[in-house]
């Protein structure tokens, strides 16, 4: 992460299109990063500056605009893959496919997936990039492989992958590898990937994580100990919020650790605290000792979050095309974000050094990739980037932060096997 994927494999593009070996070169990515990240990156360097990109978003016809027009470069955000596939039909000419973030596409069973292998066939060259390709376990790499070598290496149908490696938890409906899975899959995927990691080719920043503990009020400590045991919670006495399971259990934990817990029909939300909104304002005023008053990057996890910010801090900006040239250019205090949206791509190194989790996620990808924002190519080596983890003392925000550190440990076991391998 961090390295610079995208002008290695411009680098490749320009390359191609100049042997012949290619003629039209299709990119699918994250809208951020096909808005923000590759046309950017073109004007960046010299020697792929010639090439020309016609981007393929918004309204359809605007879409049927840029595939018409003439580019070297078509770009594309992966929700409208289906829809590319459907408009160009029988006449599918792109013979080079770049999946930027291959992980778009780990759903087998998704459709912008079973749209895309369908063209597989009629595209000689294809590429995936991703900083974080197996998040979880080696079972999301099936359908990532696929888009490379059609089901040579894993099986040709992720049922016979599934039924060779893994087994199924009958009450999550989970795959868990078996033993030596995870090993075997690794090998047999070793010879189509490439890995690379920033500390092993740059010079790089210390990474500092921190962690800010918050103590929750009474009455929150009260309704989270009420929605653990009866799974049902008194907001008052005229509204009481039911709790079906436990997915929505986790949910309502997590916004009662962030100060708020939704109305049953999320048509609005009750504050239960600002505990946390004083701990992101001692980060801002340089409170934590070696941070001073510097621009911040915060990773939100809910609408109720972002409205809390945005109304105790006048300065806090959203994150969006108009923002990120002035975040970068260091006048941007406080740029938010969700950590969903703009996890992927975007390089924010110019613009700062600290960083804020205001409360966790439990997505291994969203995180790294978040963190992979500042930590990266480009950030400046003689003062150490910051991630503040924001979290409520004894609750299970530190055992979602712990199981990230774990999955993380699983994800850089094939990261590791695959430097070995080359």
């Amino acid at each position: 992460m961090g390295l610079g994927k995208t002008i290695v494999i411009l680098s490749a593009i320009a390359k191609m299109l100049r042997d012949g070996t290619v003629t039209r070169v299709l990119v699918i990515g994250p809208l951020n990063v096909v808005v923000n990240v590759w046309q950017q990156e073109i004007e960046l360097w010299d020697h792929v500056r010639y090439l020309k990109s016609s981007r393929m978003t918004g309204p359809a016809a605007k879409r049927r605009a840029a595939l018409a027009a003439p580019a070297d470069i078509y770009l594309i955000n992966a929700e409208n893959t289906q829809w590319l596939v459907r408009e160009m039909g029988k006449k599918w000419d792109f013979d080079c496919l770049i999946v930027d973030e291959s992980t778009l596409f780990k759903n087998p069973a998704a459709k912008r997936f079973r749209a895309l292998k369908s063209i597989l066939p009629k595209v000689k060259r294809r590429y995936t990039m991703s900083a974080t390709p197996a998040p979880r376990n080696c079972h999301d790499l099936w359908s990532q492989t696929y888009l490379l070598d059609q089901g040579d290496r894993l099986l040709p149908t992720v049922s016979k992958f599934r039924d060779r490696w893994f087994d199924q938890n009958k009450f999550t409906h989970q795959w868990t590898p078996r033993s030596k899975a995870e090993k075997e899959i690794h090998d047999k995927v070793s010879d189509l990937m490439r890995s690379l990691a920033a500390n092993d080719y740059l010079d790089m920043p210390k990474l500092i994580k921190n962690n800010v503990f918050i103590s929750l009020p009474d009455r929150s400590l009260d309704l989270y100990q009420d929605a653990l045991k009866d799974l049902l919670i008194e907001l008052n006495r005229d509204e009481f919020i039911d709790i079906p399971n436990t997915g929505a259990l986790l949910m309502k934990l997590r916004q009662i650790c962030n100060g708020f817990l939704y109305n049953h029909d999320r048509t609005g939300y009750t504050l239960l605290g600002e505990e946390k909104l004083d701990a992101l304002e001692a980060i801002m005023e340089g409170d934590e000792g070696y941070q001073g008053k510097e621009n911040v990057l915060v990773f939100y996890q809910f609408q109720a979050d972002r409205s809390e910010i945005l109304k105790r801090f006048d300065y806090a900006e959203d994150l969006n095309d108009r923002t990120i040239g002035r975040w970068q250019n260091g006048r941007v205090r406080m740029l938010i974000a969700n950590t969903a949206s703009a996890a992927h791509g975007l390089n924010l190194a110019a613009g700062g050094r600290i960083m804020v989790f205001y409360g966790m996620t439990y997505n291994l990808e969203h995180y790294l990739q978040c963190i992979g924002r500042l930590y990266r190519q480009g950030a400046k080596l003689d003062r150490p980037v910051v991630i503040n983890h924001v979290i409520a003392a004894d609750s299970l925000e530190l055992d979602i932060l712990n199981a990230l550190d774990k999955k993380e440990s699983g994800q850089q076991l094939l990261l590791d096997r695959i430097k070995a391998h080359r």
